[in-house]
């Protein structure tokens, strides 16, 4: 973390704001005092709307000046207490991911010597209940006599020393601190794979020196050997060859310049010439790469050779840095939440599938059948070559790139999973991103998790996906639109407005439509459910085992910015980014679609009207649900404990804040306290309208 002070000497030129912007920018300050701002109270608001990154706390109600403002960064900060005076703003800091508690004081003292006392005061009343404490400012006195020069010496008092890392005055008479405290934690630097390596004239032979050096053991552990020497090899090849690339594109395009204006008096003179091409050959060169490493940071598919170092790049690179974890989160359920026992569940899926289509054993061979190369180098070139990379750093462009060199290793790892069914656990470590979905977040449920699997484990996932998505079609049903070859979403969207017509007309049939919103639906979905819902589908027992080792294997670090930290084990849920989820998801729906569809066996339960020839009761539109009744309460209240009863089961609950009700002209008596206690929306709405809680 960064604290620094700065005495700024007046804050009222916009180009000293531009310029602290500037600073906290490229030193990535996270706390900052600026002190004699000379701002008169009436234009703090203004000024303070130019740093939207950063909370500001001031001392106007102790000074007219307000001569010290304090910024911190809000999503890594949280101010537990302070104390306000004359000279000083003293701040408890809560550091959102290292928990760490951060006491800051800055100082502005006064001219006074008389008022400097009263401000050794409040420090040493300060100092009684704090061990660890950082003060930094502007005490207007010196430690020694020789700091000064010119007339009219102060006299010697004691004050703390300041910081040894001091930064050049700048726009201001008085030089910044600048303060980089470290916790005990250590953060690494995430490895990852540049494209750009791939143009240097020596990048095969490094990648074939370090594949070809030897390595005992099974397959696995040789091809995570072999890719961790290449790892070694293309770091020093980055370091000698692509370290501080923009400056040596600057420094090229400078050598060319100055050979140009030399050429431009000169113009027949054949070593100008020929010193001309040379250089610009290096300076296109370099300039290539730089685009492709920025192309390749930014996350931008289409780009020109003369967009490249423009601040679209560098704006896009900080947005993604911003989106990565910065705060702390906080469990909403307080407790994790335990799975439902084995006979429960086995009960509960008896009574459901027997219902359904399941998948018939004569057709066991083409799940089971033995993994060819083939099917590997298919799964492999399918991916896209400039996906993000799993915790190894190594995306599918340098498997594809490097085919040749690590085939017969790649496969034969491959392969030896499938024979085996095991999976360690550098083959399933993941990279978990939490990718915040609002500005101020303060719940995990304010992030979308997204993972990055390495290119071994998403090659095994996609080779099982190409099997079972032959036999999905076989066993879903036609309320899905969904991840399901040969049907769209887009049917189901068109049937929806089919059927919401007239809703908001009088004298039509009680109706009701209930649009709910599955909270967290990959993370939340408990694995013995899985288990269970792919024996009872008559998988074969093999790849039961197969599917069951990739989701319940899984390790996690958590990325925050460009670097990780952590490694823990998985508990529950399916993974955003893995290949096998979407499809896992769609077979689990399928049994909330079997028990809705048994609802209607009770001969209080009506259908909407226009579903009864269908006997359509709902839709599904990925983690969406639309469900259609009619609009009284025996209806209502099948479909409603038929989701809790799916929930129980699958751990997929229904998110009460995003989940909407649709009533059109209920039957007299409808009671809408029903609809609350069910947790489905919080608040009554007469008929014809929207329930948005």
């Amino acid at each position: 973390m960064i604290i620094s002070s700065w005495n700024i000497r007046g804050l009222n030129d916009p180009i000293k704001q531009m310029e602290v912007r500037s600073y906290m920018t490229k030193n990535k300050v996270e706390v900052l005092g600026l002190l004699e701002t000379r701002v008169k109270s009436n234009n703090f608001a203004a000024i303070s709307r130019t740093f939207p990154l950063y909370s500001i706390i001031n001392n106007y109600s102790h000074h007219y000046n307000g001569r010290i403002w304090v910024f911190w960064d809000h999503r890594k900060f949280t101010v537990l207490s302070s104390q306000i005076h004359d000279q000083l703003i003293h701040l408890e800091l809560l550091h959102h991911i290292s928990q760490a508690k951060i006491y800051v004081t800055f100082i502005y003292a006064s001219n006074d010597a008389s008022q400097r006392e009263r401000l050794w005061d409040e420090l040493r009343g300060l100092a009684g209940s704090i061990t660890q404490w950082i003060i930094l400012g502007d005490f207007n006195i010196i430690r020694e006599m020789g700091e000064r020069i010119g007339p009219n010496p102060p006299s010697v008092s004691e004050i703390l020393a300041f910081n040894k890392c001091i930064l050049p005055a700048g726009i201001s008479d008085h030089s910044p601190i600048l303060v980089d405290i470290h916790d005990g934690n250590v953060i690494r630097r995430k490895f990852s794979y540049l494209n750009c390596w791939e143009e240097h004239k020596n990048y095969k032979s490094v990648v074939q020196q370090a594949w070809d050096f030897p390595v005992r053991g099974n397959h696995m552990f040789k091809l995570f050997a072999k890719l961790k020497n290449v790892r070694k090899n293309l770091i020093d090849l980055h370091k000698t060859s692509y370290s501080g690339l923009s400056k040596r594109v600057s420094d090229a395009n400078k050598c060319l310049e100055d050979c140009q204006m030399e050429l431009q008096k000169q113009p027949l003179d054949s070593d100008l010439i020929e010193q001309e091409k040379i250089l610009l050959h290096n300076y296109l060169t370099l300039r290539k790469t730089e685009t492709s490493s920025l192309q390749q940071r930014a996350k931008i598919k289409d780009v020109k050779f003369n967009d490249a170092p423009n601040s679209y790049f560098f704006s896009r690179i900080a947005a993604r840095k911003h989106q990565s974890l910065n705060g702390r989160i906080q469990d909403i359920h307080g407790a994790h939440r335990e799975g439902l026992s084995e006979k429960k569940d086995i009960a509960a899926f008896d009574y459901v599938i027997i219902e359904g289509h399941t998948h018939q054993e004569q057709d066991w061979d083409p799940l089971c059948r033995a993994v060819t190369e083939g099917d590997i180098r298919k799964a492999l070139f399918s991916m896209g070559s400039h996906k993000s990379p799993g915790l190894d750093g190594f995306s599918a462009q340098f498997f594809k790139t490097n085919w040749d060199i690590i085939k017969s290793d790649f496969c034969s790892t491959i392969q030896e999973f499938f024979k085996k069914g095991t999976l360690p656990k550098q083959a399933n470590t993941t990279l978990l991103a939490l990718i915040p979905k609002k500005p101020v977040v303060n719940t995990v449920m304010d992030y979308r998790p997204i993972v990055c699997c390495t290119v071994l484990y998403k090659t095994i996932s996609k080779i099982l996906c190409d099997r079972l998505k032959v036999v999905l079609p076989e066993i879903i049903g036609k309320e899905q639109g969904a991840f399901v070859a040969g049907k769209s979403i887009f049917e189901n969207i068109m049937l929806t407005q089919s059927l919401v017509k007239g809703y908001g007309q009088q004298g039509v049939s009680p109706r009701c439509l209930i649009k709910v919103d599955i909270r967290k639906a990959f993370d939340s979905l408990q694995w013995n459910f899985i288990q269970q819902m792919l024996k009872h589908f008559n998988f074969p027992p093999q790849f039961q085992k197969w599917v069951m080792d990739c989701i319940t294997s899984t390790w996690f670090s958590l990325k925050i910015k460009s670097d990780t930290v952590g490694f823990f084990k998985g508990e529950c849920g399916l993974r955003q980014g893995d290949p096998l989820s979407p499809f896992l998801f769609v077979m689990s729906m399928e049994i909330l679609y079997r028990l809705l569809r048994r609802i209607h066996s009770k001969p209080q339960v009506s259908y909407h009207p226009k579903c009864g020839r269908l006997g359509l009761n709902h839709l599904i539109f990925e983690d969406d649900l639309m469900l259609f009744v009619r609009g009284d309460v025996p209806s209502v209240k099948a479909a409603t404990q038929t989701l809790e009863e799916f929930a129980q089961l699958s751990g997929l609950y229904a998110n009460p804040d995003k989940t909407n009700i649709y009533m059109g002209e209920c039957l007299q008596g409808f009671n809408m306290l029903y609809l609350r206690r069910q947790n489905l929306c919080k608040e009554s709405s007469p008929s014809g309208t929207w329930v948005c809680p």
